[in-house]
């Protein structure tokens, strides 16, 4: 046995994997020379993960644990130290494999006494999940129930779902019908492991099937209670509360508003004040509820109220999440700043708590990448992406994979690089490839025809259009705001302007009754450009007034500066009538109106707009004199043979001239236009009027 433990591990590895030569090896060199209480004790201690010499006692029926680990230490008996002091101890796992197998042949009782052994040992000792480990290896059933109903907020509060999980799957069926509480268990770990909803569903029913059982005998006496494993210390109105929340849960998404309201009251109205989590998950599964049905006013006052029972019991798991939904309920108010403050703070937190899965830190990233892309800092944007993307390589829930794509692909297209943005938004739509009844269609609808209109690319967003048959005429409401809203700025990229105003006329009423300041600040700002287009100054005027006055407490950026020549030259018209005290009713400042057209590199010395009351038929060449440098006719005349689908030799034809001259009248209107393909250069033209 005298082996160095390098030259132990080194004869091992020299078998090359040979299970069979390995466990030879093992058997005739060292456990063979062994006497029989080293033999005893190293096939015993082989079915623990761990363990310290009081716990080999105890599993041994010996006084000398202590002492035996020494020994076999200094004799480098593939004795494997945990800890610095030496007190925990586990075998190489090859030994190890070689000691239980050789156990397994002496038949299974010596098994079930180890495991039941060291379960009392670990209670004992206050180490609750490997108790109930050794319990289920055991098959001791009653124990498990029992350590884990009597446990069941430490683990929880130590993240542990899964285990309980685990543990709940262990138990017969026949206890999980019959005692609700541990069927409630069991469904709530399993709210936290993926593809969780019909183990969940039966669970509840069962659930559900016992406490009826439980009430059609009568009064339930506690004496009953089996180590609380069936009602539980808490009574029969705090498990209907549990189940209460676990129906909504599953059905929430069918609830009306009504049955929403009244199964949530009902659930807190049972449910004491100490049941924390409980509690918790029912003011989220609220609020989720409002901010999905768009109702941001409702949603802020819940947040509110489930903040302030969080902060009665901290915990990790709650705090976050409620500031993940103020961060999200704050950017949908307008209210960047806040939403930011909020994201971030999840963000530092996340730094100082064990560390989780990476894929939960995905929702500030790609939440801050929207907000900055938003607010003009493209390269804070680019970077909280980037990491979006890289933490949901591991992601059990797949919306979260959609949510990161699309948000890259918007960053990308931004950032001028549309292959890059093309491939986040393939990724995204093969998320959704075959799902029926997929609720987050218009998201990713809204998400590619933005994209397809940043980069020029009609003939794709006519394409959506066209599958998600889309017309001025098609019905609005929350769930499909943000698409109409994407649908209005591909009407003005067309020259549709009447079409867009049409939309834009149904869902900015919409969006401000909801509270949903960012997307009435999205469509205000496309309204505006289409009534300018339209010649209907005044309503323009009107639109952009109230988007700015909106928009600048959250310092919205990209909303206005992204959007080219007719806004920048609306900017500077508000501006001017600002300054001179005739802008409408309502308007962002003279400062803040001033950094926007900053933002956009224009002043009003650069930018010059039509006059009041300009028809559409003469538009065109107005906004066309708007531009530093205008397009010449000759250069009108080619972006209109372009926009006609016309080839670079059709166009030379035509025009009785060389190829090459077409190709320079092309490359300098790109220039002019900031276009980077015919597609973009030709969608900017009927932006601004010119073709």
């Amino acid at each position: 046995l005298d082996l160095s433990e390098d030259e132990l591990e080194r004869r091992v590895e020299s078998f090359g994997g040979s299970q069979r030569f390995v466990f030879d090896y093992l058997a005739g060199e060292i456990f063979g020379q062994c006497d029989e209480p080293t033999q005893n004790f190293l096939l015993r201690t082989s079915l623990l993960e761990r363990f310290t010499g009081p716990l080999c006692n105890n599993v041994t029926g010996t006084a000398d644990g202590e002492q035996m680990l020494s020994r076999l230490a200094d004799q480098n008996l593939f004795l494997v130290p945990l800890d610095d002091e030496r007190k925990w101890y586990r075998y190489h796992h090859l030994f190890q494999e070689f000691l239980r197998a050789r156990a397994a042949e002496s038949g299974g009782e010596m098994a079930v006494e180890v495991h039941q052994r060291a379960a009392a040992w670990f209670e004992e000792h206050g180490i609750v999940s490997e108790a109930i480990d050794q319990a289920s290896a055991a098959n001791d059933h009653e124990t498990v129930a029992r350590l884990l109903s009597a446990n069941l907020e430490e683990l929880e509060a130590a993240g542990q779902h899964t285990s309980i999980s685990k543990w709940s799957a262990s138990l017969p069926e026949e206890m999980l019908r019959t005692r609700p509480r541990l069927a409630v268990i069991y469904a709530m770990s399993a709210l936290a492991t993926e593809n969780n909803n019909q183990t969940g569903r039966r669970l509840a029913s069962w659930a559900e099937d016992a406490i009826q059982a439980i009430e059609d005998a009568g009064e339930f006496n506690t004496s009953d209670d089996v180590d609380g494993t069936i009602v539980g210390p808490e009574g029969l109105d705090v498990l209907r509360g549990e189940l209460l929340t676990l129906n909504l849960v599953h059905s929430i998404r069918s609830l009306s508003p009504e049955e929403v309201e009244s199964m949530t009251a009902q659930a807190l109205a049972l449910l004491p004040p100490t049941k924390h989590r409980d509690r918790g998950m029912i003011h989220m599964l609220h609020l989720g509820y409002q901010m999905d049905r768009g109702d941001m006013k409702a949603a802020l006052a819940t947040l509110e109220r489930g903040t302030e029972e969080a902060r009665q019991n901290p915990s990790a798991s709650r705090t976050d999440g409620f500031l993940l939904s103020r961060a999200q309920v704050s950017v949908a108010m307008g209210k960047l700043e806040d939403g930011r403050r909020a994201y971030e703070e999840v963000l530092t937190t996340s730094r100082n708590k064990p560390a989780g899965p990476d894929w939960m830190m995905s929702t500030p990233h790609y939440g801050l990448a929207e907000l900055l892309l938003e607010r003009g800092d493209l390269p804070g944007a680019t970077d909280h992406a980037a990491k979006a993307l890289s933490s949901i390589t591991t992601s059990p829930l797949r919306r979260y994979v959609l949510f990161v794509h699309t948000t890259s692909a918007m960053v990308h297209a931004a950032a001028g690089d549309n292959d890059a943005a093309i491939g986040h938004l393939e990724e995204a739509q093969a998320y959704a490839r075959g799902a029926r009844n997929f609720r987050f269609w218009p998201l990713l609808s809204a998400v590619k025809l933005n994209v397809y209109c940043e980069i020029g690319d009609l003939e794709s967003a006519a394409d959506i259009v066209r599958e998600r048959e889309l017309s001025p005429d098609t019905e609005i409401e929350f769930q499909n705001e943000e698409e109409m809203t994407a649908y209005a700025r591909y009407l003005v990229l067309r020259g549709e302007y009447g079409d867009a105003a049409q939309v834009l006329s149904t869902v900015i009423p919409l969006a401000r009754d909801g509270g949903r300041v960012q997307h009435e600040i999205h469509a205000l700002a496309l309204n505006a450009m289409a009534r300018e287009l339209l010649g209907e100054r005044a309503l323009a005027m009107e639109s952009l007034g109230r988007a700015t006055s909106l928009g600048e407490p959250g310092r919205f950026n990209r909303t206005f500066t992204a959007e080219g020549p007719v806004m920048s030259a609306l900017l500077t018209a508000l501006a001017d009538a600002v300054r001179r005290g005739r802008g409408p009713a309502e308007s962002g400042s003279s400062s803040y109106l001033v950094f926007l057209m900053s933002e956009m590199g224009s002043t009003p010395e650069t930018v010059a707009l039509p006059a009041t009351g300009v028809q559409p038929d003469t538009l065109g060449s107005s906004v066309n004199a708007s531009l530093i440098e205008p397009l010449s006719d000759r250069e009108i005349e080619v972006l209109s043979l372009i926009a006609s689908g016309a080839s670079n030799q059709q166009i030379a034809e035509q025009l009785v001239v060389s190829l090459s001259t077409v190709k320079t009248h092309i490359n300098r209107t790109y220039r002019k236009l900031d276009a980077r393909s015919r597609t973009q250069a030709v969608a900017l033209a009927r932006q601004m009027g010119i073709v």
